[in-house]
C-alpha cells in the first residue's frame, strides 16, 4: 500500500500528524472521513502522484498519532483546530499553498480551512457533505434517523449512567463493539479506522479520539459557523 510514498509523523503545534507523501508537481492534500484513515486514499493517491505531489494525512485523533484529551468545551477538536494542524503540516513539508480534497469529516475540515486560510488553499474539493450549520438548520426526522450518532455527541446531552461525558460513552461502546467484529477485505481497503490502525480502538485516549471531533463540531464549530453566517470575519 502506497508504494513509492514516504511515511512520517510531523509535529504540529498541538498534535503529531501521521502522513504519507509522494509524487511531484503542485501539492494536493487528501483528508479522510469519519472512522477512516489516510489508507482510504491508497488507490487514488498513486494515480494522482503521476502529476502532483500528494500528501494523505490522518486527522487529529485518527490513526496512529496524537489523540489529545478533550478540553471542557472540546474546542481542541473543532474543525478550525484540525484545519490548523494540516496547514502546519503542509508548511513543514514546504507547501505554503496547495489544493485539498476532503471526504466526510475531512470535508468539514476543508470547509473550515478554506474560510480560515484562503491564501493557502488554491482549490478545494468537498465530498459528501453539506455545511454543518446548514444541516442543523434543516434538521427533520429523516436527517435525525440517518445521522443519529451526531445527537449523542451534543455537549449538553446527559444520559443515565453517563453523568460526566454526555452521550459519548454510550456511542463509544456501540462503535467499539462494531469495530471488534471480523473485518472483511472491503472494509480494510477503505481504510476504516481500527483496520489499518488497530491502536485507535485500543488506546487509552479512545474517548477523546473517537468522540472529540464530533463534540468539537457541535460546540466550538457551530459557534464559528453562526459567526460566519452573520458576516463576522473567519478569525473572529
Amino acid at each position: 500500500m502506497f508504494e513509492g510514498f514516504t511515511r512520517q509523523g510531523i509535529a504540529a503545534s498541538q498534535a503529531t500528524i501521521n502522513l504519507v507523501a509522494g509524487g511531484s508537481g503542485e501539492a494536493v492534500l487528501l483528508l479522510h472521513g469519519c472512522r477512516e484513515t489516510l489508507a482510504m486514499w491508497h488507490k487514488i493517491a498513486p494515480a494522482l502522484a503521476r502529476d502532483f505531489t500528494v500528501v494523505a494525512s490522518d486527522l487529529r485523533s485518527y490513526g496512529d498519532r496524537s489523540k489529545p484529551a478533550g478540553q471542557t468545551d472540546h474546542a481542541n477538536y473543532s474543525f478550525r483546530v484540525m484545519a490548523q494542524d494540516q496547514i502546519e503540516v503542509m508548511k513543514a513539508l514546504g507547501h505554503d499553498t496547495f489544493m485539498v480534497v476532503g471526504h466526510d469529516r475531512g470535508a468539514r475540515v476543508v470547509h473550515r480551512m478554506a474560510l480560515d486560510h484562503p491564501a493557502a488553499v488554491i482549490k478545494a474539493a468537498v465530498l459528501d457533505i453539506l455545511p454543518t450549520l446548514t444541516l442543523y438548520q434543516h434538521t427533520d426526522a429523516q436527517f435525525a434517523h440517518i445521522y443519529w450518532e451526531w445527537f449523542f455527541l451534543h455537549p449538553g446531552l446527559r444520559l443515565p449512567g453517563d453523568p460526566d461525558r454526555c452521550g459519548a460513552r454510550t456511542l463509544l461502546a456501540a462503535r467499539t463493539r462494531r469495530a471488534a467484529r471480523p473485518r472483511g477485505d472491503r472494509e480494510a481497503s477503505l481504510g476504516l479506522d481500527g483496520g489499518a490502525h488497530p491502536s485507535v480502538v485500543t488506546g487509552g485516549e479512545l474517548l477523546s479520539g473517537r468522540c472529540g471531533p464530533g463534540m468539537g463540531g457541535h460546540g466550538e464549530g457551530l459557534r464559528r459557523s453562526h459567526g460566519d453566517a452573520a458576516g463576522a470575519k473567519p478569525g473572529a
